[in-house]
């Protein structure tokens, strides 16, 4: 039964294939319209030109915009309805989309020197899950600390880890979940800019968890829907400078 909840969720039938066909539509009923004011324009001149020639202009108008919108309808990018359907998921952009907003980080989510009392030996990666840091413990009670945002696949993690594996530009693969809820498309994205996992990535040994780079920075300091540690990526990549494989990773 069609109710109110169907109606309002109307968005989730308009693919693009749905809006190249309304524009095709449109384009040919404009074409067909033009053509038909373009015959009954001649008709209507044997009997009063003046009105006739009017008549003829704006036909021959109407059938022009349906050319021009046949030029737009052929350059469509097959996929922008649904580009605007991935946009968004807890702060998300689509793969494929680069936020290349790092400057506009708040101070407080600024990669910095801090005050860090802890027994772990320099070198020591420590995750504070709750309060959104990473820490890097540094020699005489300091730690280099950068914000990052948790995915959904990490919200359990805890304990002891170690970096088992880095690597720059990742290539990343929709996982079927987001696949499924057309928050991305199936297959392998190349590493690159736009990348949801950034410019750098540090496996973990448990071979599921990780520290990455993303394409949201703005997603930093929250908690969201898909993947496990993430910082924007200049943090990363200066992480990823000073981090070796083998490196203790502590998540709290």
């Amino acid at each position: 039964m069609f109710g109110l909840g169907a109606l309002f969720q109307w968005e989730r039938f308009v693919t693009p294939t749905v809006i190249k066909v309304f524009y095709w539509l449109a384009v040919v009923i404009a074409i067909l319209l033009g053509l038909a004011g373009v015959v009954s324009a001649l008709t209507t001149m044997a009997y009063n030109p003046f009105a006739g020639v009017i008549f003829l202009v704006i036909s021959v108008l109407a059938a022009c915009m349906g050319v021009i919108m046949s030029r737009i309808a052929a350059k469509f990018p097959p996929n922008r309805g649904s580009t605007a359907r991935m946009a968004t998921k807890d702060g998300d952009l689509p793969p494929g989309i680069d936020g290349n907003s790092d400057v506009n980080q708040s101070y407080l989510f600024r990669r910095q020197p801090t005050f860090y009392r802890t027994l772990q030996p320099v070198g020591t990666v420590i995750i504070d899950k709750s309060q959104r840091f990473l820490y890097l413990v540094q020699p005489n009670n300091v730690a280099l600390r950068y914000a990052v945002g948790i995915g959904q696949q990490c919200v359990e993690l805890a304990g002891l880890r170690h970096v088992a594996r880095k690597s720059e530009w990742p290539q990343w693969e929709a996982p079927p979940e987001m696949v499924k809820q057309n928050l991305a498309r199936p297959g392998i994205l190349p590493g690159g800019p736009g990348n949801p996992l950034g410019a750098r990535v540090l496996e973990l040994d448990d071979n599921v968890s990780r520290i990455n780079g993303t394409n949201a920075p703005n997603t930093i300091g929250t908690t969201v829907a898909f993947g496990c540690i993430r910082l924007v990526n200049d943090d990363i990549i200066d992480l990823y400078g000073r981090v070796a494989v083998g490196a203790t990773v502590v998540v709290n």
